[in-house]
């Protein structure tokens, strides 16, 4: 019972000293969280256990913040400019195109993957039939009494 309090407080301090580092640097955590907004809903969407759909996306359209992020900064981090950047057309189409191509990776890389796997499946069965018909023909059907023999396409 006792680590679970602590587990609680530990959550609730970092919990405060987030929001408080949120605060004092408000433009920032604006920009970050109007940004962010496509992930979150991508998060309440994706009904997988582990949500990597979410978390591919999230890190795409956290790739693409950057960029926003080091304008606020040369601008001199107001929240004029945060709210003017946030207001820009381009930089949504920037934030929405990053949520594009995380979801083109969350959908694509597994079955890129499993392709790939497939095909070195296929070669290893081709391999092993050939070594099959190799060890027939050298030693004759009597290597493979009791089992069904094997159709080999004829060369």
């Amino acid at each position: 019972m006792g680590k679970k309090s602590k587990s609680k407080k530990s959550n609730r301090s970092l919990l405060l000293v987030l929001v408080m580092l949120g605060v004092w640097q408000m433009p920032y955590t604006f920009v970050i969280l109007c940004g962010l907004l496509p992930s979150g809903v991508v998060w309440l969407i994706d009904r997988g256990h582990s949500k990597l759909t979410a978390v591919t996306i999230a890190a795409m359209n956290g790739i693409a913040l950057v960029p926003i992020l080091i304008h606020l900064w040369d601008q001199g981090g107001g929240m004029t400019a945060a709210m003017s950047l946030m207001g820009s057309t381009i930089n949504w189409v920037l934030i929405l195109l990053a949520v594009i191509v995380g979801w083109s990776f969350a959908q694509g890389v597994p079955n890129f993957v499993v392709s790939i796997i497939l095909n070195r499946e296929r070669a290893h069965i081709k391999r092993m039939k050939e070594g099959q018909r190799l060890l027939i023909e050298e030693w004759g059907d009597d290597v493979a009494d009791g089992f069904e023999k094997p159709n080999f396409p004829s060369k």
